[in-house]
């Protein structure tokens, strides 16, 4: 059943006592805390007042006695609040500390044949203990401070002074009143802000499972991804190998018989280009679906980018010129996400060898890391196209057609790789040329991040002065 979070108006708790009980619970040690130091510091400050009692009071010496009698007594009744045995009941403590040092002061107003010295007791001294009531219950406090009121309406009648009598009784009487009203105030806002912190407590626990169920989610379709390649791979080279099979003893018979069924090897051409196209996009998909798990399975490491352009470069189909050039770069990345990029952009360009005649690749330095800056000669796409082809996958968007039923997955891929890496893959059409620029974030924590400092920007060193005119030529080619 679920707690009801009203609360009362004049008691200040929690109509449900169950909650109410929890929030008890919750600020125990806090409580204790504040009503051990508002006591231990209230007690030398009213002991204090020995001194002017000395020189104002008529009987000074009952009120200095009776003074630090009761102080003495309270500070043995303090000590129990570091007693663990006894520390549960520093709420009935304080309240009965507070409420001697008001028979204190009315004992005092009682003795004195009048009330011209006695404005400071009703006053000051009432401020002081008050302000750490408030760690007291509202039931408590409106207990002490009316019984309190009460008896300093009694005490102070016969003195032969009224109108002094009721000065200080309104006084007492407006102070009590605003305590009572701001510690109830100040009960209400403490249990609001106890529901608030329940709620955000709550809502950060269904986070929790939500982003775990979000994980193993992943985890699964990344499973079931593995799975597929398990169950497709092998009979799909299976049926390639037999399709070889197939054509070899057919190109055999034909050679030895002189006949053949018509469009026999045609058919069986058609077989295996299936069979390698389905197989070429099991693989395409898989790495994509592969990217989020490989970000997810460890920290940055260490990614030379030197050596995976020059990789990537090596994987360039011979029938393209590629021009490599740029400096020695290192950044803490991903490493797997950006060899999956480099390797789906790679494919992208080898199924353009006919359309592309060279391509320029340069490493250089980035503001937040490191770019990998490709231009090619061949056709190019606007802006609309490109961001169609980058965009996340999910859903299917192209069925069987004339063309095949193969999705575009290699920009796709390597935009996705590059998000995963905290940085971007962007395009921009060049007279006569393509400008594809690999965007990579640094992940290393700067140097002051530790300290709370800003890292200072990296000044350009002249490995980085030598690549920029590199990049300007690459962007003009």
């Amino acid at each position: 059943m679920r707690k009801s979070g009203k609360i009362n108006r004049w008691t200040g708790k929690f109509a449900s006592d169950e909650l109410e009980a929890e929030f008890q619970s919750h600020i125990f040690d806090v409580n204790r805390r504040h009503n051990f130091l508002a006591v231990a510091i209230a007690l030398p400050l009213i002991s204090g007042y020995v001194l002017l009692d000395s020189t104002v009071l008529e009987h000074a010496g009952f009120a200095i006695a009776l003074r630090l009698s009761v102080i003495a007594f309270c500070a043995a009744l303090l000590v129990t609040m570091k007693i663990p045995s006894l520390s549960r009941h520093h709420e009935l403590v304080t309240a009965t500390i507070i409420f001697l040092l008001g028979l204190v002061m009315n004992a005092i107003v009682w003795k004195e044949p009048s009330l011209g010295h006695n404005y400071y007791v009703g006053l000051i001294q009432g401020g002081v203990f008050i302000s750490f009531l408030l760690r007291v219950g509202i039931i408590k406090l409106y207990s002490i401070l009316i019984s309190t009121y009460l008896i300093f309406l009694i005490v102070s009648q016969g003195k032969g002074q009224p109108e002094e009598a009721i000065l200080q009784a309104v006084v007492l009487l407006t102070m009590f009143s605003l305590c009572g009203f701001g510690s109830n105030l100040l009960e209400r806002h403490r249990r609001t802000e106890f529901l608030q912190a329940r709620t955000i407590e709550r809502q950060n626990a269904q986070l929790k499972r939500m982003l775990e169920d979000i994980r193993l989610d992943n985890a699964r379709k990344v499973a079931a991804m593995n799975t597929l390649v398990h169950f497709v791979r092998t009979p799909i080279h299976q049926i390639s190998g037999f399709t070889d099979v197939v054509m070899n003893a057919l190109s055999q018979a034909a050679e030895e018989e002189g006949k053949l069924p018509p469009d026999c090897l045609k058919s069986v051409g058609y077989i295996k280009n299936a069979s390698n196209e389905l197989a070429g996009n099991v693989a395409k998909l898989l790495a994509y679906y592969r990217l989020d798990d490989g970000a997810a399975q460890g920290r940055p490491a260490p990614a030379p980018l030197h050596e995976m352009a020059r990789d990537f470069k090596e994987q360039i189909a011979p029938e393209i010129e590629c021009a490599f050039s740029g400096e020695k770069i290192e950044i803490m990345s991903h490493v797997e996400p950006i060899r999956i990029a480099l390797s789906s952009l790679a494919q992208a360009y080898n199924e353009k060898a006919g359309a592309i005649s060279r391509m320029d690749v340069v490493l250089a330095r980035a503001p937040e890391g490191a770019a990998i800056v490709i231009v090619d000669d061949g056709p190019g796409h606007t802006p609309e196209e490109f961001r169609e082809l980058a965009k996340p996958l999910t859903k299917l968007d192209r069925y069987l057609t004339s063309d095949g039923s193969a999705m575009p997955m290699a920009i796709r891929t390597a935009a996705r790789a590059a998000e995963v890496c905290g940085g971007a893959l962007t395009y921009e059409p060049a007279p006569g040329a393509n400008r594809l620029t690999l965007r990579l974030k640094d992940l290393a924590p700067a140097e002051g991040e530790a300290a709370g400092e800003a890292a200072p920007a990296p000044a350009p060193d002249a490995e980085s002065a030598e690549t920029a005119p590199a990049l300007r030529a690459a962007g003009a080619a």
